[in-house]
């Protein structure tokens, strides 16, 4: 049985780590030696909840630079995931779902915190 709080809707592999969409959050999971190497310190994995991203930032590859998806909260916190360049139309895709469900998860918030206040 598919449950998209625990199992992820889409995964992407890229070079900082594995992008995961869920219903509710995205998280970069950090796997191989490189995305170690790149942020030491930070942990294994970074995770933002949908109703807190505020921007997401889809950047192509450029001839001699990797492209790149960029969510940032609220609060400034945010997620940078660096693909490849093979991986450019299912980054732009992912973009474009994190894009769709932050906004549904905003509409919703919105709605559901103005049937509270009236009722």
């Amino acid at each position: 049985m598919f449950d998209g709080f625990k199992t992820p809707i889409k995964v992407l592999k890229g070079i900082n780590g594995d992008l995961e969409l869920y219903n509710n959050r995205v998280s970069l999971r950090k796997t191989g030696w490189l995305s170690r190497l790149l942020s030491p310190f930070s942990g294994t994995t970074k995770t933002l909840r949908l109703h807190e991203i505020t921007n997401v930032h889809y950047a192509p590859r450029a001839i001699f630079q990797n492209g790149f998806i960029k969510l940032t909260a609220r609060d400034g916190a945010n997620i940078l995931f660096i693909y490849r360049h093979r991986a450019e139309p299912q980054a732009l895709e992912m973009a474009e779902k994190i894009e769709d469900l932050a906004s549904r998860t905003h509409v919703y918030a919105i709605l559901h915190k103005q049937a509270r206040s009236m009722g």
